[in-house]
């Protein structure tokens, strides 16, 4: 995953089975994992795999990658 800072202004955007299930401007994250928690609690009935399209606004890049999402 690339890296990004808490200054840093992210749009994430999921998309499960051709669906966009979340689609939101982050400020303020310095981790993935805390990234990660700002999306599960985002999309808790969500599971199975899903596209994630992540930009960094800030420095300028973007990136798409696939996450499998278990049930809470």
């Amino acid at each position: 995953m690339a890296k990004f800072s808490i200054s840093d202004t992210l749009f994430v955007t999921l998309v499960h089975r051709g669906t966009v299930v979340f689609n939101r401007e982050i400020c303020g994250v310095c981790s993935v994992a805390e990234l990660m928690r700002v999306i599960r609690k985002n999309v808790s009935g969500c599971a199975g795999m899903v596209t994630m399209t992540l930009r960094n606004r800030t420095q300028g890049w973007s990136r798409t990658d696939s996450l499998l999402l278990s049930a809470c």
